[in-house]
């Protein structure tokens, strides 16, 4: 089990810990088979999925996110061909994040207006007091109920990427407190999306990756430090499904192998 440094907020780690979270780090073969199962008796009910990028990426974090977030935005060349969108609780605060996120990297970021047209290389970052949600190509703006006692929260813009772009999207938690995340995660990853969360035995704070890693059971549970590239990698690559996740995952974990 995790347990937190009550003043440095660090993660700590009991024996046994990682024989808990290493089945998380293996892609879902609920997902596979059905993928499978359908092209088998319709080959043409995912033939949308061939060729279409992984261009919507959607991530949540609250404490201890940000130097993630700010390496996240570093890597991506200014030519991005997708869009992101972050979720941070601020709740009615007001927010510079949009600032330093246009800042640390090559793309645009800014709150999003009402129906705003989605636009390739920007960041659309939630807004205080509202949910930011993905519908038809546009970005738009809720004052629906508060989801674990925050607005913005992570759980509305998951479920409405899911239903939105399904396996276009890329699905990410970071370092937070509670469990906001978790259940919108695990709609991306039935919609066919691809789900990554941070290593809560290295998150400042493990709670939401914790409870992300053990509803959701991620395609991927890396490290912060690994997610960046992770990230550009993974939008890289067609929304294909099966195989091209498999070799994914297979490519990602020769990778860190031969790095740790």
């Amino acid at each position: 089990m995790l347990r937190v440094d009550p003043v440095s907020g660090a993660a700590r780690r009991r024996s046994g810990e990682q024989e808990l979270l290493s089945p998380y780090f293996v892609v879902n073969k609920q997902i596979i088979s059905e993928i499978a199962m359908i092209r088998s008796t319709d080959p043409t009910a995912t033939a949308h999925l061939s060729g279409t990028q992984r261009d919507r990426i959607v991530i949540g974090g609250s404490a201890g996110s940000l130097d993630t977030l700010q390496a996240i935005v570093r890597h991506f060349p200014g030519e991005f061909s997708g869009s992101i969108f972050v979720v941070a609780h601020i709740g009615q605060s007001r927010s510079t994040l949009p600032d330093l996120l246009r800042k640390a990297g090559h793309l645009s970021a800014s709150h999003p207006r009402e129906e705003e047209p989605i636009r390739r290389g920007h960041i659309y970052v939630a807004p205080p007091d509202r949910h930011l949600l993905i519908e038809d190509g546009k970005v738009c703006l809720s004052r629906g109920p508060r989801e674990h006692f925050t607005r913005p929260a992570i759980d509305p813009l998951f479920r409405s990427a899911a239903t939105a772009s399904g396996p276009r999207t890329i699905g990410v938690v970071l370092s937070g407190g509670g469990s906001d995340g978790a259940a919108g995660l695990d709609a991306i990853r039935r919609s066919g999306g691809v789900t990554v969360v941070e290593d809560p035995s290295e998150a400042a704070f493990p709670d939401m990756p914790l409870s992300a890693a053990s509803i959701c059971k991620p395609d991927f549970l890396v490290r912060a430090a690994e997610i960046p590239a992770l990230l550009v990698r993974l939008s890289e690559e067609a929304a294909e499904g099966s195989s091209a996740r498999k070799e994914a995952l297979s490519r990602w974990r020769r990778k860190s192998s031969s790095g740790r």
